[in-house]
Parts: structure tokens; sequence; C-alpha cells
């Protein structure tokens, strides 16, 4: 969670929300990406055990 703080004229302007979100969906594609190549392995597992039946 990285979020930079900018002051400008004394008022504090936050981007923290910005990096957040962007942080946030490149976490949600990696876990979306390693949900789906442990989906296949499973399906060519279960598909080889099916085939030695």
């Amino acid at each position: 969670m990285r979020g930079k703080i900018v002051i400008l004229h004394g008022n504090l302007i936050t981007i923290t929300v910005l990096s957040l979100s962007l942080d946030e969906s490149k976490k949600k594609k990696k876990k979306q990406e390693k949900n789906r190549e442990i989906e296949t392995k499973k399906e060519e597992k279960e598909e080889k055990e099916i085939k030695r039946r």
C-alpha cells in the first residue's frame, strides 16, 4: 500500500486513493492469473485420469 502526499500552498492533497486502486487492480489481475493456471492444471489432471481408465 503505497501513497504519495503532495503539499501545495500548505494544503495536504493525498493521491493515495489513485495509487492504492492501481495496486489493488494489479494484485487482482495476478490472483486471477494464478487461479486460472491452477484451474487448468486441475482440468489437465482430471483429463489424464479419465484417459487412464
